[in-house]
């Protein structure tokens, strides 16, 4: 609901009671009445004006007055601390607020931490544990050469991203459309990962690779991109069909559910091994075996770059090692309780949408088991696909 939450309603109409009685009335369906704001309407404030100035500047103050005081604030805070406040996905401009037990509910399904041992392994150590065998691996590889680690770690806390379009609809439109409904994403941020920095910068070279996909390949990097296809399509039909022929155009769109959850580690790493042996040939280079990275900013290139202290090298082994050394060390703080990854790639992870991406282009048999490679003009971003044709 959008209203306006301010104190005073202003008209030159003598209805203004009415439209201070209509707007109070809307606001007590969703906001508990120590929330609502008096209405006041204009022989209201005209009165409150007369009693209590006399000079000019009571005309100028008109309207200014805010019920949203010191105490107002103290009890919404007092109101919401026991509720669970929460994004939307894609909608920066509201929150959602849950019943903590409706939130808990939905928390379980999506993340089934006990129950879903395909996916989650309990681990019967602390994080700090768990963080000092990551960074004996981490100094066994020297690592700290191309990023340093982040000594102030910590588990990721996931949680479910609700979407907007299933909140705005109602559960029986969404339950007959999707086969169910409140549908969110699984997302488990990294912010306090260990080995964050590091992860950032192999993020920057997998990005790279992506950006060199042969045109060929399925990935958009932006609407411009997917506007060339397009017209590129159009051009094909024109030159196929004689002039002032009939033709029709035939369009598939669909989505991969779960896409990040249910990548094999194995296939992920295959995908990666591909683009890096592919990448010679995608550049126009006889050899690709390092990259450089920018240390302060975003940027890589392939190559050794030699300006002096701009720019850290990471070798193509490394940057196999660091993939693996990700996929292996993916864990999730659930009720102060922690749990490994042991398929898929988390959404939120630094790599995720790389893997996604790399594994969709063709570099593993995931690819191939969609039985979507024979299919016309494939257009693909991420977890959804387009595909048109002409006939």
């Amino acid at each position: 609901m959008h209203s306006t939450m301010q104190s005073t309603i202003f008209s030159t109409s003598s209805g203004t009671k009415v439209i201070a009685t209509a707007i109070t009335a809307a606001w007590r369906q969703y906001l508990p009445d120590f929330y609502i704001p008096p209405m006041q309407d204009d022989e209201t404030i005209q009165a409150t004006d007369d009693a209590t100035s006399t000079s000019s500047s009571s005309s100028q103050s008109k309207g200014l007055h805010s019920s949203f005081d010191y105490h107002i604030v103290q009890r919404l805070a007092t109101f919401l601390k026991d509720l669970a406040v929460m994004g939307i996905d894609k909608c920066t401009s509201r929150c959602l607020i849950l019943c903590p037990h409706l939130f808990e509910r939905y928390f379980d399904e999506t993340f089934p931490v006990t129950t879903d041992a395909r996916h989650f392994t309990p681990m019967p150590t602390s994080f700090t544990a768990i963080a000092r065998i990551m960074k004996q691996e981490y100094d066994k590889q020297k690592w700290s050469s191309i990023a340093a680690w982040n000594p102030n770690c910590s588990a990721s806390v996931p949680y479910p991203l609700f979407k907007l379009k299933d909140i705005l609809a109602t559960c029986a439109d969404v339950y007959e459309k999707k086969g169910k409904c409140c549908r969110n994403r699984p997302v488990v941020p990294t912010t306090g990962h260990p080995a964050r920095r590091l992860l950032k910068r192999v993020g920057q070279i997998l990005s790279l690779l992506c950006r060199l996909l042969p045109p060929g390949q399925f990935h958009i990097a932006n609407t411009a991109a997917f506007r060339r296809l397009v017209d590129t399509g159009m051009a094909d039909a024109q030159s196929h069909f004689p002039s002032g022929s009939t033709y029709r155009w035939a369009m598939w769109t669909g989505d991969i559910s779960n896409m990040f959850d249910e990548i094999n580690h194995a296939e992920i790493l295959t995908a990666v091994t591909w683009a890096i042996n592919s990448v010679g040939g995608w550049s126009g280079k006889r050899i690709v075996d390092r990259f450089s990275v920018a240390r302060f900013g975003k940027g890589a290139r392939i190559g050794v770059d030699y300006t002096d202290g701009e720019m850290v090298m990471i070798t193509t082994s490394q940057l196999f090692d660091i993939c693996k050394f990700d996929l292996m060390h993916s864990y999730v703080n659930v009720r102060n309780q922690y749990y490994k990854r042991g398929l898929g790639a988390p959404m939120g992870g630094m790599l995720s949408a790389f893997y996604a991406i790399l594994c969709a282009a063709g570099g593993s048999s995931w690819h191939s088991n969609l039985g979507l490679q024979s299919s016309p003009s494939p257009v693909w971003y991420v977890a959804t696909w387009t595909m048109c044709s002409w006939q």
